[in-house]
């Protein structure tokens, strides 16, 4: 109950920060684009997905260009019946501070216009916490009713276009975790992978993603033992590279 509790404080600063935000947001000091938009869920979600997760971290030797049309149409639908708001676009708990009684947000560079349901998802599908289904509904259900009464929108529209804009976050998740384990050489990310992985598998065996036909066949073709094996691997190569960096760093600051 008391998590409970905590999380709906934290929907109801989402919920400010969505509404209030975009009513005085200057997007001239956005950082890529101004808006979530097709070319941004096509790039920085889909490709980095086939390329960081796909391509690099477990070795599938597939073609992005062979997938742009089911990603064409992903994008489509997350964008679909667009409601105004400001994204934070990486709403999730470790980006959130609690001093006192008091909540704060941080890490916000990326915020741009977009669907609110993206960080709603953001949160609710974080790989750090693994929320419980459960309680991810009744936030779920929480906010949107909430949303719905604020701004006068439909809260079937909302619920409609969650599983999409959820699914784009899915994909970011696991390229941003591949690309910072294999390439960057951040091993605490690699613990973080495998969870995220078995959400993706989730979220494409349930409508109405289970439309994604094609992403589902090549997600379906891969082991989970071997998403495992990989992440354990890559987590132990990028502690010893960690730990050469230390060591060479106090190398430096004692020459």
């Amino acid at each position: 109950e008391k998590i409970v509790g905590m999380y709906r404080s934290v929907i109801q600063l989402l919920i400010k920060f969505s509404t209030s935000g975009a009513a005085r947001f200057d997007a001239a000091w956005t950082y890529q684009t101004p808006s979530y938009s097709k070319s941004l869920i096509l790039e920085k979600e889909c490709r980095y997905f086939v390329e960081a997760f796909l391509n690099t971290y477990l070795g599938v030797e597939i073609r992005y260009a062979d997938y742009i049309k089911e990603f064409e149409f992903l994008a489509e639908k997350a964008l679909e019946y667009a409601l105004p708001g400001l994204m934070h676009r990486d709403f999730q708990s470790r980006n959130l501070m609690l001093k006192g009684d008091l909540l704060y947000l941080i890490d916000f560079q990326g915020a741009r216009l977009g669907p609110p349901q993206y960080d709603l998802a953001a949160l609710l599908l974080d790989p750090y916490v693994q929320l419980p289904e459960a309680i991810q509904q009744e936030l779920l259900t929480a906010y949107s009713r909430a949303f719905g009464t604020l701004t006068e929108s439909s809260v079937d529209e909302f619920l409609q276009k969650y599983p999409h804009v959820a699914l784009c976050r899915t994909l970011q998740i696991l390229a941003a975790f591949s690309f910072l384990t294999r390439i960057k050489g951040r091993s605490h990310f690699a613990r973080y992978i495998v969870p995220a992985w078995n959400r993706l598998r989730q979220q494409l065996a349930e409508p109405p993603c289970l439309e994604y036909r094609t992403l589902a066949g090549v997600v379906q073709s891969q082991n989970d033992e071997t998403v495992a094996e990989v992440a354990a691997r890559l987590g132990r190569e990028a502690q010893r590279a960690e730990r050469r960096g230390d060591t060479e760093t106090r190398r430096r600051g004692e020459g």
